[in-house]
């Protein structure tokens, strides 16, 4: 059944619903920058025994994983019948990933050629001086 909702949680509920529009929207704009910047100004690096493409520029940096550079894991221990069926329901892999830093960790989207998911988005004035990075 349904829940009622009141006027007041109704509006409270749309205005999260765009508040979470715009916040993937942005994460998606300030993905493609980076992305521009790491073609251009990017560099291979290895971590964890795996290159990968890194681009850095005073107080931000950025690293792409990709299908291509997977990074290496050891050897899991077997998985407990709970973890067996989270993994399950888990959404599909994403091939692509990008972590950005803006002094701390602020920016992790995952994507692929259908889907894109921000997994973490911490927002800030980091956000306009990013963009306005060249």
């Amino acid at each position: 059944m349904p829940v009622l909702q009141t006027g007041a949680e109704a509006r409270a509920e749309g205005e999260r619903r765009l508040a979470m529009v715009g916040r993937d929207t942005r994460a998606l704009e300030i993905r493609d920058h980076v992305l521009r910047l790491m073609e251009r100004d990017g560099t291979w690096d290895r971590l964890e025994g795996s290159r990968c493409r890194k681009w850095k520029n005073g107080r931000f940096m950025a690293l792409l994983n990709t299908a291509f550079n997977p990074l290496p894991h050891a050897n899991p221990p077997p998985m407990t019948f709970r973890q067996a069926v989270a993994r399950q329901r888990a959404p599909e892999v994403c091939s692509n990933e990008l972590s950005v830093w803006a002094d701390k960790k602020v920016l992790l989207i995952e994507w692929n050629d259908q889907d894109a998911r921000v997994i973490t988005f911490k927002r800030g004035e980091w956000e306009t001086e990013l963009l306005s990075t060249s």
